[in-house]
């Protein structure tokens, strides 16, 4: 019995053990809750945290082979599980196991993200079934290793619109909220500077890392949270028709020669740089803006349209 409480954490990277063998009989089980497991009488509540890629033990051989471990995260059919706020996917069970990210039946009280849909039953709402495409452990700032997120991420802006605290931060220690709305796991999304060059690369690369810069700046406004910073290293960096739809800084580096153009040359360009959305705060600086071309009216006598650079 007793009662533990996870919060502001990152559970990443357990196993369980395995099985040993029977020889000429049965093979042990494998352990069973390889991020946290609940035992008869006791109560665990999990708020605000990450439970990601644990792992559970294989059964041992033997003439009868013993059971692989159940529950790759949490291990919930005994005692009583209660989460808020936090993430648990990625997990995974030996084969033969079940409950690849839970196994038993647990209380949401709201604002839960599981992506294994399998072997669990809840009292509660949980959003089921999405990645929510998690990040290796890194130090992301802080003192401690965390799962970072995305803007892409389902669990980005998606906590209890009325959160207040606490806690007031994440794992890091970085303010809860950042965004709109407190995001789900120990890592809350920071309003940050992105980082785009030539030569750089977009896929699987959320531009924060100046070292790790993107290859686009079309691919740095998906990924960038409202009032973020995108630093634009030298050269020409080919934009057309981007729709910008959150507040943004879009910034030269330094005095470089940072041009943004919509073609190669004025008279192949067929779209205008950048579209800035209603009621929006966005900031282009230390810039050249060129070679953008607003549609050409369409019908007879229609008018072409304005904002050749941007509107």
């Amino acid at each position: 019995s007793g009662q533990l409480t996870v919060r502001s954490s990152t559970i990443s990277d357990n196993e369980t053990g395995s099985g040993g063998a029977g020889e000429l009989g049965l093979g042990g089980s494998g352990g069973s809750g390889a991020g946290l497991r609940t035992m008869l009488g006791a109560v665990a509540i999990v708020e605000y945290s990450t439970v990601a890629d644990n792992r559970t033990g294989a059964g041992g051989t033997g003439l009868t082979n013993g059971t692989a471990g159940y529950g790759g995260g949490l291990y919930a059919a005994t005692g009583t599980l209660s989460m808020t706020h936090s993430i648990v996917a990625d997990n995974e069970v030996a084969a033969g196991g079940q409950g690849a990210d839970i196994w038993g039946p647990w209380v949401s009280t709201g604002f839960m993200l599981v992506r294994d849909t399998n072997d669990w039953s809840v009292v509660g709402d949980v959003v089921t079934g999405q990645d929510p495409l998690l990040g290796a452990l890194t130090q992301a700032g802080g003192l401690t290793p965390v799962r970072p997120i995305p803007f892409a991420s389902p669990a980005v802006n998606a906590g209890d619109p009325g959160f207040i605290g606490p806690p007031l931060v994440d794992q890091r220690g970085v303010a809860r909220v950042q965004g709109e709305r407190i995001d789900l796991g120990a890592y809350e999304l920071a309003t940050t500077t992105l980082h785009v060059a030539v030569g750089g690369v977009d896929v699987d690369n959320d531009c924060r890392m100046p070292g790790a810069p993107c290859a686009t700046l079309a691919h740095a406004v998906q990924q960038a949270l409202p009032g973020d910073t995108i630093l634009l290293g030298a050269g020409q960096h080919q934009v057309a028709g981007l729709d910008l739809d959150r507040s943004l800084t879009v910034l030269g580096m330094d005095v470089t020669n940072a041009i943004l153009q919509a073609a190669a040359s004025a008279n192949l360009a067929t779209q205008r740089l950048l579209s800035v959305a209603a009621g929006l705060t966005v900031t282009v600086q230390r810039l050249t803006l060129q070679h953008g071309h607003a549609p050409d009216g369409v019908a007879a006598g229609s008018d072409g349209e304005r904002g050749g650079a941007i509107f």
